[in-house]
């Protein structure tokens, strides 16, 4: 058992001397921009603290970063509703894992056939990366060098299939999905179906107002470019659930059994960021299931996103109930949240919410037993 003095060792890299590689990751790229005088600054930090200060600098450069190049944008119309203007600027790129290319589930076959299926109508096959545990590693050690011991250290595994979805998507954008989940609406319709088109709300200095309202009030002309979509996975407070800690780790809590992001999306890089500070600041690296989804699971994404809407969006934290009780889309900047329906299950309980279910997840349980 590796003790924290040692991990925290193998952390505490000086990152511009880090092995180079053929194409740099997006945080070697934002971190290539840092000019002299902040490199001047960052030397006369220590170790620890220049790595905390290098994953907060990208932040000034991640917005730069743009997809441009591979991501198709659906501007459908919807007959002049509120918010028809709305873009969607994400990849239609589809990335999943699993520990290796045989031995999967038989009923993951039609699952993944959901996602790549030519729909017809203007809704074409989705192209899909499929990355197993090998390729993972891979993947970490040669984009993220400064990271892959952290990662290497890991014992359980589906905390490293946790870190690799949010680095994989911050690295090249798209839709990351679990094998256990159904495409029931293809992509290039999400903001149709999901009513984002016609009554998203939107978040404006601690507040909610229709799409038209919104315009008016920031005096925007246009609405930002929808770059991020994450949906609810369960808000115990619309389900009458008093206990929740025996369910979940956040009484409301955002899915990352599937969710999609632009490459560069600056939330990404802060829940990167955060599951690294939390797995260094442990004592020991053998990590228990339980641990899963406070280190690296829905737990500490959940948090991340929050604080994310909070040092950038402007959502104070007396106002994070905002992020719950979601009947309908709400727009904060240019991240699009989805009520808990979108991407769970077909729901009975709720049959308002009947035509808005996205993605279906079978909930089959087997990262519980990734090994």
């Amino acid at each position: 058992m590796r003790r924290r003095a040692e991990f925290a060792e193998a952390m505490d890299v000086n990152y511009f001397n880090a092995p180079r590689v053929a194409r740099p990751s997006r945080f070697e790229l934002a971190l290539a921009n840092e000019n002299h005088q902040d490199q001047q600054a960052a030397m006369s930090l220590s170790r620890s603290q220049l790595l905390d200060r290098q994953l907060h600098g990208v932040r000034k450069h991640a917005h730069r970063l743009s997809a441009a190049k591979i991501v198709r944008r659906d501007r459908s119309s919807s007959n002049g509703t509120q918010a028809s203007g709305l873009v969607w600027d994400i990849p239609y790129q589809l990335h999943q894992t699993w520990k290796a290319s045989a031995g999967m589930p038989a009923a993951f076959s039609a699952y993944v056939n959901s996602w790549t299926k030519d729909w017809g109508q203007g809704s074409p096959s989705l192209p899909r990366t499929f990355w197993t545990d090998d390729q993972i590693a891979e993947f970490v050690e040669r984009q993220y060098p400064m990271f892959f011991p952290v990662f290497a250290a890991i014992t359980v595994p589906v905390m490293k299939a946790d870190l690799f979805r949010y680095m994989v998507i911050y690295e090249h954008g798209g839709i990351y999905a679990d094998m256990d989940t159904e495409c029931v609406v293809p992509v290039n319709r999400w903001l149709e179906v999901s009513g984002a088109l016609t009554r998203a709300q939107f978040f404006h200095q601690g507040k909610l107002y229709s799409g038209s309202e919104f315009l008016k009030r920031s005096g925007r002309t246009d609405f930002a470019p929808i770059r991020c979509v994450i949906a609810v996975e369960l808000d115990t407070s619309l389900r009458g659930v008093r206990n929740f800690t025996s369910i979940q780790a956040r009484s409301n809590q955002l899915c990352q059994w599937t969710f999609g992001c632009a490459a560069g999306h600056p939330v990404l890089r802060d829940v990167i960021a955060a599951v690294v500070r939390k797995i260094r600041s442990t004592s020991v690296v053998e990590f228990e299931f339980a641990d899963v989804l406070e280190v690296t699971g829905p737990g500490i994404y959940t948090d991340s996103v929050r604080n994310y809407l909070n040092q950038h969006i402007g959502l104070a934290e007396r106002d994070y109930d905002l992020l719950g009780n979601v009947s309908n889309p709400r727009v904060f900047g240019d991240i699009l949240l989805l009520p808990e329906v979108s991407f769970r299950e077909p729901d009975k309980t709720h049959p308002e919410w009947r035509d808005s279910l996205l993605v279906w997840h079978h909930f089959a349980g087997t990262w519980r037993h990734r090994a």
